[in-house]
C-alpha cells in the first residue's frame, strides 16, 4: 500500500524542482523562486530583474549566479565595497571622521549639561 513518491508527479511541484529534474530550461527567480524564460528580463510572477552585469567584464549573468559565467569573476559585491565605492577608501574615511565628529559634539553636549547640573 505504501506508494512512492519519488515517480509521481505531484501537481504543486515547486520550481525548483522542475529545473532540478531538467524537464524545463530558463531561468530561476531569486525573491520568488519562479523559473522564467531565458530571454526574460524581469520575473513573471515579481517583476524583479532576473539578471545582473559583472562588474569586470560586463557580461550578462542570471541574478542567481554567485560569479560570472565569462571571467569568473563575483558579481555581488560585499558590505565593504558597496560602501567603498568607485573612489576607494575615500567613503570609508568620510564615515569615520563623521562618526568621530558625532562623538565630539555629543560628549561636548554631555559636558554642557552636566556644568549646568552643577
Amino acid at each position: 500500500m505504501s506508494e512512492d513518491i519519488t515517480t509521481r508527479d505531484s501537481p504543486k511541484e515547486s520550481d525548483v524542482a522542475k529545473l532540478a529534474r531538467g524537464s524545463r530550461r530558463g531561468v530561476l527567480c531569486v525573491k520568488c523562486e519562479s523559473l522564467n524564460d531565458l530571454e526574460t528580463e524581469l520575473c513573471a510572477r515579481c517583476q524583479s530583474h532576473l539578471h545582473v552585469f559583472c562588474h569586470r567584464c560586463g557580461a550578462k549573468n542570471a541574478r542567481v549566479n554567485s560569479r560570472c559565467e565569462q571571467c569568473r569573476g563575483s558579481l555581488h559585491r560585499g558590505m565593504g565595497s558597496r560602501v567603498k565605492g568607485k573612489d576607494g577608501d575615500i567613503n570609508l574615511l568620510l564615515i569615520g571622521v563623521g562618526f568621530v565628529v558625532i562623538l565630539i559634539v555629543l560628549a561636548v553636549v554631555i559636558r554642557a549639561s552636566n556644568f549646568h547640573n552643577h
